[in-house]
């Protein structure tokens, strides 16, 4: 498996989050430990960080929040449609 941006558990860019995927640990801890070598190294690992950033490939699976939005948006359409249906049905009835 490839060392991918997560999409789904991020903070800033997905790096820890993919990096935690692949290696089977919390992103926290992963943050964690980010942040404290980057004032003990200074700032290196942030370097490192923004470089990662650049060069892992973002996950193309879409989060839940990603779909759920979706489908919202989707409800939405729907029902505008079905609000401009039922105005142009009473306007007919008005009409006759």
């Amino acid at each position: 498996m490839k060392i991918k941006r997560s999409r789904s558990n991020r903070i800033l860019l997905g790096v820890c989050g993919g990096l935690a995927d692949k290696f089977n640990m919390s992103a926290w801890t992963l943050r964690l430990l980010f942040i404290i070598f980057s004032f003990l190294g200074m700032g290196v690992p942030a370097l490192i960080y923004l470089i990662l950033a650049m060069i892992m490939p973002e996950d193309e699976t879409k989060s839940i929040q990603e779909m759920f939005s979706e489908k919202i948006k989707g409800y939405e359409k729907s029902r505008k449609k079905q609000k401009r249906e039922i105005k142009e049905a009473e306007k007919v009835f008005k009409d006759n």
